[in-house]
């Protein structure tokens, strides 16, 4: 009988409670439409503060108070006569034009409007806590004298990125992401008034991984994409949050094309392209394709948490959050059948588990189907698009085999899917083995291994119980049979032992038809 598996797709909203990472999508969108935020506007403005900082090379302008409402901590370690906090500013402001002008080649003119008094860009540092924002790079409208395509900003930082929980990461640290981020905003504005939401956040939110890869501040935006990959879509123009999540797209690519991706694809967007096309046309030029490219990327969202392979794939994957399985199932019968109903660039990843033998731990296959539907992408449609895969435990006409278990598929789903499998073998278990590690090493080994019945497979459920020498007892309990090292045990992890003494213990793993008796010994 063949087994049907469908995938019921639901609409989410996405957003974080507490924080937003800039306004820069708000602001342009708000410019753009002639509207005026007028409660953002009363922080994200400029205005004359007690202090300007230029900064060494001449390229940052920055405005900052030491008493009132703005004010930042004047502690001054160098005794410089100028905070510590500005220095940093000050610092890390060069550091992201050596970096992101300099070093990656983007266009930029640091000349702005001379509306705050100075030639240089300028940098507020305020009190953003009745802000959602992290930062702010305020556009305007293009003013420098003798030159229409100029298009001149600001920004705005957070005068210590102290709160919590607004602010994932504090302190300078908080300071110096934030500046990348909106610095590459700048940028960006610079580069094109082209209001590329997403792929504005995306490029903004790589900046700070680029150069800053050892701060994790993006994990609390990644996460929807790992639990919503059927929702998310790349190429969705319309959530600039979704942006946030969305640049370890840019790890994929930066761990396979290196530096030039986000220079190639902002002059394509500067050339007026649509984002869909800018993206594709920047893969083709290094020998890829959107297609191609998000098709492996898919399968790399699944090497994350404990499913993660080093950094063979993403940097810090055992960071990353796990993907969300959209079904999790058995295969117990002839066939299944795996189908999903998808708009463009989204994927839908399951969970495929086929018992070998009782010995055995589950072999497990992961199928991933990925709508890559570039022409609807393209006309901003979200059109859904069908795919059908079929697992057989028999050969039958068109039918495939995968490539390590003995397995076949066929695939028939709509041309634009490509879909990907990864096949695990399971762990075989080749016999029961004494009680291990003997002896058992509380603040050292991490756990302790208990032979399982000898008549017991893979997953059962085994009773457990556990003696000192003068048979009182210290445990009791159930546990599952699995495979470690190529033997059938019944595991413990250290704290489940934390409270045990020196000594010698006896156990005794049974089920209704047998059982198993022995002893380890522990010591701190």
């Amino acid at each position: 009988m063949k087994k049907y598996l469908f995938l019921l797709l639901i609409t989410f909203s996405y957003s974080n409670a507490s924080s937003h990472k800039c306004y820069y999508p708000q602001a342009l969108d708000n410019l753009q439409n002639g509207k005026v935020n007028k409660v953002m506007a009363e922080v994200i403005s400029r205005e004359n503060m007690q202090h300007i900082l230029i900064t060494e090379n001449k390229h940052f302008a920055i405005h900052y108070d030491l008493t009132g409402f703005n004010a930042v901590d004047n502690n001054d370690a160098n005794n410089n006569e100028i905070p510590d906090y500005i220095d940093s500013v000050a610092y890390y402001a060069e550091l992201a034009y050596q970096k992101e002008v300099i070093e990656l080649g983007f266009p930029f003119s640091e000349m702005d409007s001379m509306s705050s008094g100075t030639p240089m860009y300028d940098i507020f540092i305020k009190e953003l806590k009745n802000t959602p924002y992290y930062g702010a790079m305020q556009p305007e409208t293009s003013s420098f004298p003798n030159n229409s395509n100029f298009r001149s900003s600001f920004m705005v930082l957070e005068n210590d990125y102290s709160e919590t929980p607004k602010f994932r990461t504090t302190g300078i640290d908080g300071l110096k992401i934030t500046i990348f981020h909106e610095f590459h905003h700048a940028i960006q504005y610079y580069m094109t008034d082209n209001n590329a939401r997403v792929l504005a956040e995306m490029t903004s939110t790589f900046m700070e991984y680029r150069f800053f890869p050892e701060i994790l501040d993006y994990l609390q935006w990644v996460k929807n994409w790992f639990e919503f990959p059927m929702d998310m879509s790349l190429t969705n123009e319309e959530s600039p949050d979704a942006g946030y999540g969305m640049a370890i797209f840019f790890q994929y690519t930066y761990s396979k094309f290196g530096d030039g991706i986000q220079l190639d694809l902002w002059n394509e967007l500067a050339n007026n392209r649509k984002t869909v096309d800018a993206l594709n046309n920047v893969l083709v030029s290094n020998s890829s394709t959107l297609k191609d490219a998000f098709c492996e990327f898919s399968t790399w969202m699944y090497f994350t948490g404990a499913y993660s392979s080093g950094n063979d794939y993403f940097l810090h994957s055992t960071e990353l959050p796990e993907i969300t399985f959209t079904d999790d199932v058995k295969f117990d019968q002839n066939e299944l059948e795996i189908t999903a109903n998808l708009i463009p660039f989204t994927f839908s990843p399951t969970r495929v588990l086929v018992q070998s033998n009782e010995k055995s731990t589950n072999d497990t296959i992961i199928v991933i189907l990925a709508n890559t539907d570039l022409e609807n992408a393209r006309n901003r449609q979200s059109i859904r698009k069908k795919a059908t895969y079929t697992l057989s435990l028999d050969q039958i006409p068109t039918s495939q085999p995968l490539n390590k278990l003995a397995l076949y598929y066929i695939d028939e789903s709509d041309e634009v899917y490509c879909n990907s499998v990864l096949e695990f073998g399971g762990e075989k278990g080749l016999r029961y083995a004494d009680a291990y590690p003997n002896p058992y090493l509380l603040n050292f080994n991490e756990s302790l291994h208990i032979p399982a019945p000898d008549k017991s497979s893979v997953y059962d459920n085994i009773n457990i119980e556990i003696y000192t020498p003068d048979m009182n007892v210290v445990y009791t309990g159930r546990k599952e049979v699995a495979v470690h090292k190529g033997q059938l045990v019944l595991n413990f992890q250290s704290g489940e032992l934390s409270t045990f003494s020196d000594g010698i213990y006896i156990f005794k793993s049974f089920n209704d038809v047998d059982s198993k008796v022995g002893k380890f010994m522990v010591k701190k």
